[in-house]
């Protein structure tokens, strides 16, 4: 998004993005962005993508805003927020729990409301092979996962080696047809 360019097969709309790490160190990270725009072909990391390290801070998604509203005052609008992953966020919280889970729900909607952008968050499915599973019903968890989100993307082990099934259902499009993608390190490829 922070390119214009494509994404697993769908033309994004050229918009600045913010990564919000909590997960990985700061080196390991920009490794593997320098890694990934080299592969796209591009002369370093792109203007339009800001990265926000929190690695070994804690953070609520409600703490999230304050920040992000005073970087969007000082340097304009971003298109897409990825507070990665999902849980480092939680502080704790019960990932089985419906109640709980509202609560995290709510306050991705309230990111993107507050901040007119698309947030895109990563969550991981529950242990065990899950292709026999509805790609609605595998995430981790409570059942809020599969009903708050306005679109689900999954992946799911492909028989061919390094591939994968791309599912999607999305709460207001016609639903796009499954398709294979292949782990090509650093890019995804249909």
């Amino acid at each position: 998004m922070a390119t214009g360019g494509e994404w697993l097969g769908w033309k994004t709309a050229r918009g600045r993005v913010l990564y919000i790490n909590s997960e990985l160190t700061d080196y390991d990270l920009e490794s593997r962005l320098n890694k990934l725009a080299d592969a796209l072909g591009l002369d370093g990391l792109p203007d339009g993508l800001d990265v926000w390290h929190l690695r070994g801070q804690a953070m609520t998604l409600s703490g999230l805003l304050p920040e992000i509203l005073r970087r969007q005052q000082e340097h304009g609008p971003y298109s897409l927020l990825l507070p990665d992953p999902l849980y480092r966020f939680g502080q704790g919280r019960d990932e089985n729990d419906n109640g709980v889970q509202a609560v995290t729900m709510g306050e991705l909607g309230e990111l993107a409301e507050q901040t007119s952008a698309a947030v895109l968050v990563a969550h991981h499915f529950s242990k065990g092979n899950k292709a026999g599973t509805d790609h609605l019903d595998r995430a981790s968890g409570a059942g809020m996962f599969a009903r708050a989100p306005d679109s689900i993307l999954t992946l799911t082990a492909h028989e061919v080696a390094d591939c994968f099934t791309l599912e999607t259902t999305c709460r207001s499009f016609a639903r796009p047809e499954p398709v294979v993608v292949r782990w090509q390190y650093p890019l995804w490829e249909i």
